[in-house]
């Protein structure tokens, strides 16, 4: 499925696209947009394609005291995704199935860099009908033995 219209990489996020797909095999991108973690609070990008979920994001100052400053990602496999479910308006609960401990991220699209505020409310608006419409026909019956999802 080629890159949904309006749902383009933000100018400012090229390169954590870049950096993600150098780490992960993450496919063709199908939407972007520039994303907060609502649980960590960290700010990053969302990347949805065909063979899952990616989040690359600016370690916060907790984490990086533990970990050092710079970049970590987060990469769900639909496989991995037991369900998705909606927040609120531009805001979506990701279940993840039990043998990744029954996590969820709870992801929120924000407003890109240069973006018209018209063009950011309808985005707010499809989003979870889309991350509905790509699950459905994504998600898989089976789960393989193993995975690589990290989150």
């Amino acid at each position: 499925m080629p890159l949904k219209e309006g749902w383009e990489v933000p100018d400012n996020m090229q390169d954590k696209l870049e950096q993600m797909a150098s780490t992960d095999d993450i496919g063709d991108p199908i939407i972007t947009s520039e994303c907060k973690d609502v649980k960590r609070v960290t700010y990053g990008l969302l990347i949805v394609t065909d063979k899952g979920i990616a989040y690359r994001y600016e370690r916060g100052s907790l984490e990086s005291l533990t970990y050092g400053p710079g970049t970590a990602s987060k990469w769900v496999r639909w496989h991995d995704v037991a369900g998705i479910n909606s927040k609120k308006l531009g805001t979506i609960i990701l279940e993840v199935k039990e043998r990744k401990e029954g996590k969820e991220l709870i992801l929120k699209i924000i407003r890109n860099n240069n973006e018209k505020n018209n063009h950011y409310k309808q985005r707010k608006a499809e989003f979870f009908d889309l991350m509905m419409e790509l699950f459905n026909q994504y998600k898989s019956d089976t789960d393989p033995a193993t995975s690589d999802s990290r989150i």
